[in-house]
Formats: C-alpha cells, structure tokens, sequence
C-alpha cells in the first residue's frame, strides 16, 4: 500500500520540517514499509528560484507591461503594477542570468571555504534570490511571495477568504506551479492515501491548493498538522478540497485509517478524524485520543529527503529537528496558547541520545534543533552531562524561558556539550508589562542570563512582543532601554519585534488577560483573534533607528520604516516586512555590509 506524505510551502527551506518526518517513522515501524515523504516547499523553492521559471515569468510580465502601456487604468493599485512591472522587467535579465548560480551558492551542500569572501558571496547570492521573488511578485500583484511568507488579498482569518484566495488563479501563483511541476509525479505515484502537514498559517493556501488539485485528480488526501488542530475551524465547505483531517496526534489516526481505506471505508473508529459523509451529506468528527506518550515517539527519519539541498542562509551546514519533549513546564503566560491542551514531559534523556546516534548514522548530520516549547534548567543539565558522558560532536540549539538556575555554572556546561544558540521569550523590558503577561521573571533575572550565556559563547536570539493589552509607550520606552544596555551581549542575528501584532486566539490561558480593562487600552477591546492595539509611530521609529544604529552598518539607500509591522533582523542585513532587495538593480534595496565582514 503506497503512501505519499507532503509537506508543503511556505516555509523557510531551511530545514525539513519534523511532521512529515515522524509519521514517515511511525507507518514505516508499523508494517506500512511503503511510504514516501517529500519536502515540496524546498522543491517549490527550487522551480520558483530557478532561471527557467523567472524567463516564464518575465515574459509574462514583458507582455502585461506592453498592455499597460497602451491602456494603464487610473487607480493606486494599477499605478503600483506598473512600477513594479516596469522595474522587474528592467532587471530580470541581469537576476536570470545569476539566479541559478545563486541559489546553489546557498545550499548547506556547497563545498566554498568559509571567511569574509565566502559571507561576502552569500550575502550577495541572498541578495540576487530576493531579487527573483521580486519578478514573480510583479507577476502576481497584489500577492507576495518570500523566503518566509506568502499573502494576498484575502484575510486568511476567513474560512471563506481562505477558500477565495485557493481558487484565484490571478493571484494563487501554486495553481499554475503544481500543476505543471508537481503534481504530474505524484499522480503518476498513484498512492492509496496521500498526506499533507499543513503547521504554519502560511501553509494554508498552498497546502489546500496542492490538496484540492490531488484531490481533483481521484486521489484520496488527507489533511493534518497544527493550524487545522488549534487555529482554524473545519467547515463543510473544505471538502471540496480534501477527503478528511485529522484533528491531534497524526500517528495513531493515519495508522486506523490506512486500514480502513484498504478494508470497509467505515471511517467512525478513526480517532480524530474529521471526515464527510457522502450518503447522509454531513459532516462528522470522531472521538479525540491523543494520549501518545513523549517517549514512546520513534526517531524520526528523514529518509529520502534531501539534506544538503536546503538553504543555509548564515553557513554552509544543515541542522535537523529532534523531539526532546513536549508542552511547557511553566505553561502560564498570558498571551500563549502553545500549550493549551499538551501537558508537560521531557523525553529521556537515554532515547534522546539514541536519537542523536541514529541520525549521525544514518543521515550525517551533527546539528540540531532541540524541539521543545521551553527547555527545563534541569534537564539541560542531565542532557549535556549526557552528550558529554556519550562522547558525541555536535551543535544544538533550542528555545529556552529567562531561570535563575541558567548561571555560568550550567552555561558553561551547555556550551561544552554543543549548545551555541538560546531563542528566549523575552518579549519586555518593563517588569509592569512582564507582570501583565504572567511571566514569572524579573527583568534584573533576564539581564544576568544573557550575561551568563555571552560569558559562555552562547548566543541569545530574543522575542519581542508589543501591542499587548495595557501596553503604553512608557512600556516600550524600557524594552528600546534593556536593548541598548545589553546590545554588545546579543546576537541580533533573528530579533523579532512585531509592531502592535498581539492576537489573542482562542486558546490562550485567558485568566491572566481578565483583570485588563477595555479603557487601559484604548477601548479597543479584546475579540477573539486581535487586540487591534497600535503603537504610536514615534515610538516605533526609536526602536527601528535603535537597531539600525547600534547594531548594523548600512551604505546605499536609507531605510524608509513607515512603522513596519515587523522587522526581522538577520546576520548579514536587515529584512522589513519579508522584502530584502539589492539597491544595485533598481528595487529599493537596502545595500549594506555587517562589520564583521569588513573586518
């Protein structure tokens, strides 16, 4: 029984995503030896960057440019089409001619020797890479494309929106890709269930998109992963697309329901399984069971997925996902929802260093991501005298709360055993906001670990989070001030400050957002999804020019905020609102060299 498992765009190809994977290992050890797993957001990436696709589109957009011309519609959008038209067709020969060369400059695999040239290069590879996004982005106007986002003009907090924006083929730039590239292989597979993980919202319309041409096509596609467990709701509607979701744990539920598609189809025993009744046209959701133990799960296996052909934006290795646990030990932040219904447990530490040993061997990889909402002091130290004692080479990385019990002591320790990166929620600088937030640290306590981890050589990535309810500028005042008294302690490399984006969804811990007032934020009031909180633009403009100041050298054009909903600040340079672009070739392109590359 052939079984196909998908993981589709978009999502930074850095790295395969850990779903696809852990159901791949679950079916294979459980008598479905075939099955099949393919990372068709790093294939996507692959066409979408690639000379051959860039000429199609610039063609495209060589013959749209010729229709404006001769009959531009007054209007800001059409105006807006035109520049951009008009620019990428300018410079998409210079960008096809390199873009091959590019993409490859930039996969874990390349064999280029590391030093100033070789960041020089890649910067300049990354730079050309966004440039192709830009041509397609003409293309498709109003939707947007990046190495980490897809939007268009529909609001995906929509069940009908959603449905909107997978059915326009203007704009749904997949419609077009899957069919000509993707989906031929996979039809001509002929599986008897086909799987996609849909995890992050930007998933959504790709992921359904490539569901309903599958489904088109008579395959049966089941549809699983985070966002349809915790996010968005299954309407009737979705059946268009797909056969059935899963709604939880995947393991168990794929297992039942390979058996019942090969036997009876009475799909009422399948634990949860969302799944529409044909004969009596309604929709059913079946029993939940998610009671999968944390060390019962199985190493996942990346088998068939190819490990030097992802990105590697800051070097030139890869690093793969490793479950160590699930949930959150402290599990009481206002603002989270991680861990609503996941309760806390770290896995053992002696089948975490099976793990380890597994992918080593099978995969030749040494670097990994330690999947686990929040790792426990603790346990970090029972898993690095581990790794230790075990003799084992390798770099880890993982997220981490601000604990007193992080001092040098256990810093040192995790610096030892391969750790070299922490991504901490560290979301204010000021204690009355923190306190709002439930999260259990003291400001004084935040300072002394990131001192403890910079006096290890750990670096520490921060998570910054505004527009909170209750939040002032005051408040935002004092996070601008912790950022400029610890900057030469932090490694800005990936710092997030998302601009009055809280969202309140719908399985956050709630009692400590209660006793917040509408008039202390602005009688805005709290719904569902969004506090629709904004911070005022002087304040938002300290903090943009704080970090542009303090911590980055730039040469070329200035940088124009305009109150950026999110900046997302990188080794080599900066990029607002997913856009990064050489200033060189026309596309109002930050040009700029980091100082450790000009040293």
């Amino acid at each position: 029984m052939k079984i196909i498992l998908l993981s589709p765009p978009i999502f930074p190809p850095k790295e395969p995503y850990l779903a696809v994977p852990t159901l791949t290992a679950f079916l294979s050890n459980h008598g479905f030896k075939d099955v099949i797993q393919r990372d068709i957001n790093l294939e996507t990436y692959d066409i979408l960057l690639s000379s051959k696709y860039l000429l199609h589109c610039h063609q495209a957009n060589s013959e749209e440019l010729r229709k404006l011309r001769c009959n531009i519609v007054p209007g800001e959008d059409s105006l807006k089409k035109y520049k951009l038209l008009k620019t990428a067709v300018r410079f998409a020969p210079y960008i096809i001619k390199r873009i091959d060369r590019a993409r490859e400059y930039l996969k874990a695999g390349n064999k280029h020797k590391r030093g100033n040239v070789f960041n020089l290069k890649r910067l300049l590879s990354f730079e050309i890479l966004s440039a192709g996004f830009a041509v397609i982005n003409a293309r498709y106007f109003p939707a947007y494309i990046s190495f980490s986002s897809f939007k268009n003009s529909y609001s995906l907090d929509s069940s009908q929106g959603i449905l909107k924006a997978v059915a326009d083929i203007k704009e749904n730039l997949f419609i077009e890709l899957f069919q000509k590239y993707i989906c031929p292989g996979i039809i001509k597979e002929n599986p008897q269930l086909l799987g996609i993980s849909i995890n992050d919202k930007e998933q959504v319309v790709p992921g359904l998109t490539l569901a309903m041409l599958l489904h088109e096509a008579g395959l049966y596609v089941v549809i699983g992963g985070h966002i349809f467990t915790k996010y968005l709701p299954v309407i009737r509607e979705y059946f268009q697309l797909c056969d059935s979701f899963v709604i939880g744990g995947g393991e168990n539920a794929l297992a039942a329901l390979l058996i019942k598609i090969k036997g009876s189809q009475d799909f009422l025993g399948v634990p949860n399984l969302v799944w529409y009744d044909k004969i009596n046209k309604k929709m059913i959701i079946n029993k939940r069971d998610d009671h999968n133990t944390c060390n019962a799960s199985l190493t996942p296996s990346y088998e068939g997925l190819p490990a030097k052909s992802y990105f590697s934006f800051f070097d030139n290795s890869i690093r793969f996902p490793l479950v160590v646990g699930k949930g959150c030990y402290w599990n009481k932040c206002a603002f989270c929802d991680i861990s609503s219904d996941t309760d806390y447990a770290a896995r053992d530490v002696s089948l975490i260093i099976s793990d380890i040993n597994k992918i080593i061997d099978c995969d030749k990889v040494n670097r990994f991501f330690f999947v686990i909402c929040s790792l426990e002091p603790e346990f970090v130290r029972n898993l690095s005298n581990a790794i230790l004692a075990h003799g084992l080479k390798i770099e880890w990385e993982g997220y981490a709360r601000f604990e007193k019990e992080f001092n040098p002591d256990l810093c040192g320790l995790m610096k030892r055993s391969g750790c070299r990166r922490l991504f901490m929620g560290f979301e204010s600088g000021s204690q009355r906001l923190l306190d709002l937030m439930n999260k259990g640290v003291a400001v004084s306590c935040m300072e002394d670990v990131i001192s403890n981890l910079y006096q290890a050589g750990i670096a520490v990535n921060l998570f910054t989070l505004s527009g909170f309810p209750g939040e002032s500028d005051n408040d935002v005042l004092a996070t601008i001030e912790f950022l400029t008294r610890n900057r030469k302690r932090l490694d800005l490399r990936n710092f997030y400050f998302d601009n009055g984006q809280f969202r309140l969804n719908r399985n956050c811990k709630g009692p400590g957002l209660q006793h917040i007032s509408k008039d202390e934020f602005g009688n805005t009031g709290i719904d569902a999804f969004d506090s629709g909180l904004w911070l005022s633009d002087k304040i938002c403009g300290l903090l943009c020019r704080l970090v542009e100041r303090e911590y980055y050298h730039f040469k070329g054009s200035r940088i124009l905020w305009q109150t950026p909903r999110s900046a997302n600040i990188l080794k080599n340079g900066i990029v607002i609102a997913g856009k990064l672009f050489l200033h060189r070739t026309g596309f109002k392109i930050v040009r700029y060299l980091r100082s450790a590359i000009a040293k």
